[in-house]
C-alpha cells in the first residue's frame, strides 16, 4: 500500500529536554539518591505503542541510570480512566501517567490544538512543531503551570476515517452517516460541521457499540483500531490524517523536586530518549497494523482534495470561532494558522 507520510530519523533531545524541564521545575532534589518505587498508569492494553515506549524507557534508564529508581507499571486502565489518572497523578496519588493530548484536553482545552484538521500534515511536520517547537512549548508550559512535569511525548498516530457500508472519499458521503467521536466537545462540532451525526462513545465501548449499529463508522487510525479489535466492524477505511493526536509522559512536579538532582537528571534523559524511539517505533507500527487489517478484508481509500479541503475548512473555522479561540489564545492559533484566518 501506498504510506502517505515522509519518515525520518528522530533527532535525540534528551539534554535540550533535561535543561528545560529541570529549570522549569525550580531544580530541586537532594544530593544523594535514595531507593524508589515509581507508580506508572496507563489505558491501553500490552500491544498498544505506549507500552513499546514504556519499554524503551525502562531500557534507557537501566543503561544511564544509578539503579535507584524502580518503575510499577499499572496498564489497561488498571488504576481508572486517562480523567481518573490524572486527576491520581495531581494529587500526588499516582506518580507517573502516559495521557493522550484528548485526555489532558478535558483539563486543559488548549490541548486538543493538534486535533484540528490541517495542523499537522504529516510526521516530519509533528516532530518539528508537536513534539519540538511550538507545540512542544504549548504542551510543557501548559502542564508545568499546573504542577506536572513533562518527561516525554509519545506517538498516538494521525486520526483515520472508518465506516461499514461504503468506501469515502469525498465529503458529501458524511452527511447522515453516525460517527463515533470521543467525548470532546471539538470533535463532536467538527464532525457535525462535516454533515455526520457524531456519536460519543468511550474508546473501551467502541468495538462493541459498533457490533451493535450504535455508529456507522469511527476516526481513530490503524494503531488503536487494531489493538481494539475495532477493524473487524469496520471495513472502509479513509487515510485522511484528520488531526493529530500524542500521548504525553506527565508526573507530579512535588514527587519529581523530592527526588535526587542525579535521579531526576536520569528519568529526565530515559524517558526523553524512549519517546524518541517510541515515536520512530510507532510510525512504522501503525502500518504494521494497517497490514494486519487488509490481511482481514479492510479497504483502504485515498482521500479526494475535496474530502481533505473541507476538514481543513470546518477546522479552521471551528478554531476561529468564538468558542474556541477563547480556548487557544492568539499565539496558539498564529502558531496553527500562520497564514491567519
Amino acid at each position: 500500500m501506498k504510506k502517505n507520510i515522509l519518515r525520518k530519523s528522530v533527532a535525540v533531545l534528551a539534554v535540550a529536554a533535561m535543561t528545560f524541564s529541570l529549570a522549569a521545575c525550580g531544580g530541586g532534589g537532594s544530593d544523594e539518591s535514595e531507593a524508589r518505587e515509581l507508580v506508572i498508569a496507563h489505558t491501553v492494553g500490552p500491544t498498544n505503542a505506549y507500552v513499546k515506549g514504556l519499554e524503551y524507557c525502562y531500557e534507557e534508564y537501566d543503561s544511564i541510570g544509578d539503579g535507584t529508581l524502580t518503575f510499577n507499571e499499572q496498564g489497561a486502565g488498571a488504576l481508572g480512566t486517562e480523567r481518573t489518572i490524572t486527576e491520581g497523578i495531581l494529587n500526588g496519588d499516582i506518580d507517573i501517567g502516559v495521557i493522550s493530548d484528548h485526555g489532558l484536553g478535558s483539563f486543559y482545552g488548549n490541548l486538543y490544538f493538534g486535533s484540528v484538521p490541517g495542523v499537522f500534515e504529516n510526521y516530519d511536520d509533528v516532530e518539528e512543531n508537536y513534539r519540538n517547537g511550538w507545540g512542544y512549548e504549548e504542551i510543557t508550559s501548559t502542564l508545568e503551570e499546573n504542577g506536572l512535569v513533562v518527561l516525554g511525548i509519545f506517538n498516538n498516530g494521525f486520526r483515520w476515517l472508518s465506516n461499514d457500508k461504503e468506501e469515502i472519499t469525498s465529503s458529501d458521503q458524511l452527511k447522515n452517516l453516525k460517527i463515533r467521536v470521543p467525548e470532546v466537545d471539538f470533535m463532536v462540532d467538527l464532525y457535525e460541521g462535516m454533515g455526520a451525526l457524531p456519536v460519543t462513545i468511550s474508546n473501551n465501548e467502541l468495538a462493541s457499540a459498533l457490533q451493535q449499529g450504535v455508529a456507522d463508522g469511527q476516526e481513530l487510525g490503524p494503531q488503536s483500531a487494531y489493538n481494539n479489535s475495532v477493524y473487524e466492524f469496520q471495513k472502509y477505511w479513509t487515510e485522511t490524517n484528520a488531526g493529530y493526536s500524542g500521548a504525553i509522559v506527565i508526573m507530579n512536579a512535588d514527587i519529581f523536586n523530592s527526588l535526587s538532582e542525579r535521579q531526576q537528571e536520569d528519568l529526565i534523559a530515559a524517558f526523553g530518549e524512549g519517546a524518541d524511539r517510541q515515536f520512530e517505533y510507532s510510525v512504522d507500527y501503525v502500518y504494521e497494523c494497517w497490514d494486519n487489517m487488509e490481511a482481514a478484508g479492510c479497504v483502504l481509500s485515498e482521500p479526494s482534495e475535496e474530502l481533505l479541503d473541507k476538514y481543513a475548512e470546518v477546522g479552521k473555522e471551528l478554531a476561529f470561532s468564538d468558542k474556541y479561540s477563547a480556548i487557544f489564545g492568539e499565539d496558539l492559533l498564529n502558531n496553527m494558522f500562520p497564514e491567519g484566518n
